[in-house]
């Protein structure tokens, strides 16, 4: 609970989505206890995941198909993953952490629904 109201809280404080996406992923690590996390947002119209802050890495904005990685799974089919190690599932991309230099080992990974029930990210 304290978790939503910290984030509505954030949401009421400021329309700068950049700001607003920092502040959300670093109170769901908190909440998770991750090591990292990241929110990607669909771009319907160019087919791609989008995020413009990758959680304790220097890249500035992650762009990839939507057909890719698990992420990209989540977000075609809605479904909820839990993999406990990245590198097994066939799905995962590698390719962020090549960008980033980081290893992701496992991947808690949801979707985000708008009002109307669409996936958004």
């Amino acid at each position: 609970m304290a978790l939503l109201l910290d984030v509505a809280t954030s949401v009421a404080q400021t329309l700068n989505l950049d700001s607003l996406i920092v502040g959300i992923v670093d109170k769901l690590s908190q909440v998770l206890r991750a090591e990292r996390s990241s929110l990607f947002l669909l771009d319907r119209e160019a087919g791609e995941l989008w995020s413009k802050v990758a959680q304790g890495s220097e890249l500035a904005e992650i762009r990839f198909p939507l057909s890719m990685g698990l992420a990209g799974f989540v977000a075609e089919t809605g479904q909820i993953l839990n993999i406990k190690d990245a590198y097994q599932d066939p799905r995962f991309n590698p390719e962020v952490d090549r960008r980033s230099g980081f290893r992701t080992k496992g991947v808690l990974c949801a979707p985000i629904f708008n009002r109307e029930g669409q996936v958004m990210g």
